[in-house]
This record gives structure tokens, C-alpha cells and sequence, in this order.
């Protein structure tokens, strides 16, 4: 399987989308990684929000972003049902792709100001007051990672219901066809 000519795809709401943001979010996670993995920046970074950063991206980017991904394309298929996708799709997918992102740079750019602040010489206090509003944007990045994974939920649930009206509508049907065919009434031919 491959994508030629199928690029539109990676670019609309839904599995394909998701699925590239994964891949997108776990190729930062392995270079954050790396770069962490140096033992100047290990030793500088190691007790700011730099590794909470690259665990937004590795978990709240690659593995969420993953798991909608293979949910959105596997659920349908599983039970055997059409995917709905919609405008509910776009906002799962974009909460989740820019929570994720949004998450992971404030945290990221938190750590690097941390390193600075601290060589600089300010106290805990002090540090805290500056990155405060860093933190409320790591937050709200949050927010929108989990907004997305209750979306999700929200959207198996909306299309379970929908399947079950309309089987029941469909059985409600076919009570009706058999009943005036017991009783003789010809549906077709009624108003000749």
C-alpha cells in the first residue's frame, strides 16, 4: 500500500491525517531524545520541563495521535460499519494534532528558559513567575489532547446510536411489510 496519489488524504480529517501527525510527532520525539541523550544537555535539562516536553510529544503526539488513528480506521471496520467522519473528525483531529504540539513546545521551550534562567542566577520563585504562562500554555495544550480523546469517545458512541436507531427502524420495517402481508394489503397496488 502505498500513497501515490493519495496525498489529499494525508491532508483531510481522519486515520490517514493522524496517522501522519504520529509519525510527524514520533520523529521529534526521537531527536528531543537524542539531543537529551548528550550529557551536557542531559545534566542541564534533566530537572526542568524538557523531559515532560518530550514525553508530550512521544506520548500526547505519537502514541494518542497513533491510537485515534488506528481507532478511527480499525472501530468501523471491526464492526463492520461506514465511517462516519464529518465535522467531528476535523476537530479530533486537529484538538489532538495541535494539543499535542502546542503541549510539547511550551514544555520544551519552558526547559530551555529554565536552563537560562537558572544560569542566570534567579531563585525558584523567580523562575516560576516567568514561566507561568508557558505552563498555561502546556496546559491548554493538554486540555485540547484530552478534549480530542473524549471527542473520540463521544463520536463511538454518537455512531453506535445511529446504528442502533436505524436497525431498529429497519425491524420496525419489516414488522410492517409482514404484517399487511398477513392481513392481505397490497402495498404496491394500493392506489390503482
Amino acid at each position: 500500500m502505498t500513497l501515490r496519489g493519495r496525498w489529499a488524504l494525508a491532508l483531510s480529517p481522519g486515520p490517514m491525517a493522524l496517522a501522519v501527525a504520529a509519525l510527524t510527532f514520533l520523529g521529534g520525539s526521537v531527536l528531543l531524545a537524542g539531543v537529551e541523550s548528550l550529557r551536557e544537555v542531559q545534566a542541564t535539562v534533566a530537572r526542568t520541563e524538557w523531559p515532560f516536553g518530550l514525553a508530550a510529544f512521544a506520548l500526547g503526539g505519537a502514541a494518542t495521535s497513533g491510537l485515534l488513528a488506528i481507532g478511527e480506521h480499525a472501530w468501523p471496520r471491526m464492526l463492520h460499519r461506514a465511517y462516519g467522519g464529518g465535522l467531528l473528525a476535523y476537530v479530533v483531529t486537529w484538538a489532538a494534532v495541535g494539543g499535542a504540539a502546542l503541549a510539547g513546545v511550551a514544555l520544551v521551550a519552558a526547559g530551555l528558559f529554565h536552563v537560562d534562567m537558572v544560569a542566570e542566577g534567579m531563585t525558584p520563585a523567580e523562575i516560576s513567575a516567568n514561566l507561568l504562562l508557558l505552563h498555561l500554555v502546556a496546559w491548554a495544550g493538554l486540555a485540547l489532547l484530552g478534549t480530542a480523546l473524549i471527542l473520540t469517545v463521544f463520536n463511538i458512541r454518537l455512531r453506535e446510536a445511529n446504528l442502533r436507531a436505524a436497525a431498529q427502524a429497519e425491524e420496525n420495517r419489516n414488522h410492517l411489510v409482514q404484517f399487511n402481508v398477513s392481513k392481505g394489503v397490497d402495498l404496491m397496488n394500493q392506489g390503482d
